[in-house]
């Protein structure tokens, strides 16, 4: 989903308090074009409400354009929380001259859509699978776009995969493509909130190939629970983890080595973290990449936690 909120100030605009009958009109557009424009609006507590509930149950919706000047802190909180939600990397928000603030993060869709006809581990996670004796039996794909590793998770013969992301046409196509590289395994997949999956039957391995730092950093916490939630004891995490660029996103999440040592410290053993900075050419982030040192994680959870 990308979000724009303008960043004039408010005397730039005549503050129109939305009716409910408008409201209600821009959402049917919505459910059609997947776009919700309130550019130039303010909401009362009512209307206000009604938009919340809206973006909750709007799991299409790919944009929503609102006027920042026009809303309190509180209300910008609480729409980029449930935004948030309702995706599990983030949100992209611009102003009106395309400049990122607040949770921004890459075009998802255009990023998984380049590459839908890729099959291919990363290096994590080959990592992580030399740990196992045979094939891990259940394996969640946190972030997995078209499929990219789910694809060869399958062909190589993984029991059990479960494959979550939240574009819905990419999802889709990995459904499609599955078809092609199950090898009596079997797949799920799950495109709702991230924060909501449960399943009962945890993971061996879990993978997050390029996607927990693309998460929100008021939102990491709830995600890196909901992450461990899901992995068993003795169970095996694969991922990456960014360290502060020159520039930082103030809508990503990044650690510095120290840090993300103490965060792994607190559930996991056996911990490798290989760092590469300064890791900039094309294929991993183009000239000016979101990160200024790229951590690349493997490590064990542990059967009990430390007292």
């Amino acid at each position: 989903m990308t979000v724009s909120m303008s960043t004039l100030s408010t005397s730039s605009y005549s503050s129109r308090l939305i009716s409910q009958t408008e409201l209600h009109v821009r959402f049917e557009e919505a459910e059609k074009s997947k776009k919700l424009e309130l550019q130039g609006y303010s909401f009362d507590p009512d209307r206000f409400q009604a938009l919340l509930r809206f973006l909750t149950t709007a799991t299409q919706l790919t944009k929503l354009k609102v006027t920042k000047a026009l809303l309190d802190s509180e209300q910008e909180a609480k729409i980029l929380s449930t935004t948030n939600r309702n995706l599990m990397k983030g949100i992209k928000i611009e102003d009106e001259q395309g400049r990122r603030f607040g949770n921004a993060y890459t075009d998802w869709h255009e990023y998984n859509m380049a590459k839908m006809t890729l099959c291919k581990l990363h290096d994590t996670t080959e990592a992580a699978l030399q740990k196992f004796d045979s094939l891990p039996g259940h394996v969640i794909d946190f972030g997995s776009g078209t499929g990219q590793e789910t694809m060869a998770l399958l062909e190589m013969g993984c029991p059990s995969v479960v494959a979550i992301d939240g574009d819905r046409e990419a999802i889709e196509i990995l459904k499609k493509k599955a078809t092609s590289y199950l090898n009596e395994g079997t797949l799920q997949t799950y495109r709702g909130p991230f924060m909501e999956y449960n399943s009962e039957r945890k993971a061996d391995l879990f993978i997050a190939s390029f996607t927990w730092p693309y998460r929100p950093p008021q939102d990491f916490a709830e995600c890196w629970g909901q992450c461990l939630a899901n992995l068993k004891p003795g169970g095996w995490i694969a991922g990456h983890f960014f360290g502060s660029p020159a520039m930082p996103d103030a809508g990503m999440t990044y650690h510095s080595e120290d840090e993300l040592i103490n965060l792994l410290n607190m559930d996991f053993e056996e911990i490798s973290i290989r760092v590469k900075e300064k890791e900039n050419q094309a294929v991993f982030g183009g000239s000016n990449p979101p990160w200024g040192a790229l951590y690349h994680v493997v490590a064990k959870k542990r059967e009990r936690n430390l007292m």
